[in-house]
């Protein structure tokens, strides 16, 4: 487990839940080279974890080789201003698991600021890998909206595919077939989030 201790003594906290290899975090610290910012990386995968480890040394990056239920659990209310999560596991965003994804995600919502915002990326699959239908996808993607609302987060905008900026190893796989996989990101934040513009990062 982290010092948690850490978490007061940055201006800003961002955690990528499914951290991976780690190179979506070192492109979003080189971006902004901000010191006051701390960037979380959580990953149960150990030997993804060592790679993150192994190949960014930035002083403000900090990998976490845990569950994402026991470092959440920690984490004091209201301290995170971003969470990333990109092409979670089907534990974390199907159907068939939501009785159990959702109290985690109410959770996730109760460690973040008010002005604080979630950035969830998923993916919609044919289950005979064939292309997605359109009326498929759009009524995934309402189901999608509709759940997080009900959990309590407030989406301030969705879009198809992935931001730009971003990569990891899955997302540069999956958009190489846009037919049969279809990306979308919500922005989500809180149901007191007034802000007029987004802070990602």
């Amino acid at each position: 487990m982290f010092d948690v201790s850490l978490i007061g003594k940055y201006h800003r906290i961002v955690i990528e839940l499914g951290s991976g290899d780690g190179r979506l975090l070192s492109i979003l610290a080189q971006e902004q080279s901000r010191k006051s910012d701390l960037l979380i990386g959580i990953e149960s995968d150990i030997l993804e974890h060592q790679k993150a480890c192994k190949n960014f040394k930035d002083d403000n990056i900090l990998f976490i080789n845990n569950s994402f239920e026991i470092v959440l659990v920690e984490l004091p209310d209201k301290s995170v201003d971003t969470f990333i999560s990109v092409l979670p596991s089907p534990r974390y965003i199907d159907k068939v698991f939501q009785d159990s994804w959702i109290p985690f995600y109410r959770m996730l919502l109760e460690k973040l600021k008010d002005s604080g915002i979630f950035l969830l990326v998923t993916e919609l699959t044919d289950d005979l890998l064939q292309p997605v239908d359109r009326s498929a996808f759009i009524y995934w993607k309402e189901w999608l909206q509709l759940k997080f609302r009900n959990i309590g987060f407030k989406l301030v905008a969705i879009q198809d595919d992935h931001p730009n900026n971003f990569s990891s190893r899955f997302l540069d796989q999956f958009k190489g077939d846009p037919e049969r996989i279809k990306i979308v990101t919500l922005f989500l934040t809180t149901e007191n989030h007034n802000e007029d513009r987004l802070v990602i990062f």
